[in-house]
């Protein structure tokens, strides 16, 4: 088999792969595009789980573990209602440095 065979076989192999995220980038890339670094990242976690489910990723070895999309801690939102309590961060002073001198003095 040459190396078009297999690519084509690639392809093949990935369209039947379930959908999750770095498969549309995996496809990209053998179909000869350029990726960006975080698509080429995301496309080489697709390509190492074979499309299987792995939340976290689970390789403790892959130099991209770190960058594994999977890994990423999800964002915590603030409600209104945080914001409005006690607790909440109280804005910061958008005073110069010239201003906090003269009030100072």
């Amino acid at each position: 088999m040459n190396k078009s065979d297999l690519l084509k076989k690639q392809i093949k192999n990935v369209k039947k792969w379930p959908k999750k995220a770095g498969k549309a980038e995996l496809l990209r890339h053998l179909n000869g595009e350029r990726l960006t670094r975080d698509e080429a990242i995301h496309a080489k976690c697709f390509d190492c789980v074979g499309g299987e489910d792995t939340e976290p990723c689970l390789s403790v070895i892959c130099p991209l573990q770190g960058f594994c999309q999977w890994n990423k801690p999800k964002k915590a939102t603030v409600s209104k209602a945080n914001i409005n309590s006690p607790d909440a961060p109280q804005s910061i002073s958008q005073d110069t440095p010239d201003q906090i001198m003269t009030e100072e003095d």
